[in-house]
């Protein structure tokens, strides 16, 4: 694996890539820190498991597309992600604060696998993303809990309870579809394991 500079198979890592940096500045209000407090009102029962539906498409198909490891679990554990689903669900029936918040974590996931094509030219994306999938979960994680330690609506959230939170939005934009690819709709090269 070439890790910017070193060479093997040629592809570059996201160990390198530049997370978020806002050079100090505070920013206004965020939509995802409204997210995480709503996220932190919800009691999790215990012993309750949650079933995903019948009619989801198979997760575990795009995990293994993706070569997804690290954090399979967050993905795998239905209850703690389907409170974010419940909540951008509630959050686009009376604004599409929802979309606003799956677009922008869309758009942190093609900025740092970008950074990686750049890295990579030549490289087919699926295998620079497959080489990088969990490395590519944390920078979105990363990126997103930096931008929500700046906002002034964080209220008093916890370190603990923002990077929780992020993990749980994150999981849930993995199910739909924002961050890391689908595989093919036929079969599929499942080049990871």
């Amino acid at each position: 694996m070439e890790q910017y500079g070193e060479k093997s198979t040629g592809i570059a890592h996201a160990n390198n890539v530049q997370v978020f940096n806002n050079n100090g500045l505070d920013y206004g209000d965020s939509l995802i820190a409204e997210v995480l407090i709503m996220l932190g009102q919800v009691a999790r029962p215990i012993g309750l498991p949650l079933k995903r539906p019948e009619s989801a498409y198979k997760i575990n198909t795009k995990l293994d597309h993706n070569c997804l490891i690290k954090y399979r679990y967050l993905v795998e554990e239905r209850f703690d992600w389907y409170h974010v689903e419940e909540i951008f669900g509630k959050l686009d029936k009376s604004s599409n604060k929802g979309d606003t918040i799956k677009g922008e974590i869309n758009s942190t996931y093609i900025e740092i696998v970008g950074d990686l094509k750049v890295k990579n030219k030549g490289v087919p994306d699926i295998e620079i993303i497959r080489e990088n999938a969990d490395a590519i979960i944390d920078h979105v994680i990363t990126n997103l809990v930096e931008l929500v330690i700046k906002t002034k609506n964080k209220g008093y959230l916890s370190i603990e309870q923002i990077r929780q939170g992020i993990r749980h939005i994150v999981a849930f934009c993995i199910v739909d579809c924002k961050v890391l690819e689908e595989p093919p709709k036929e079969g599929g090269n499942d080049a990871c394991r």
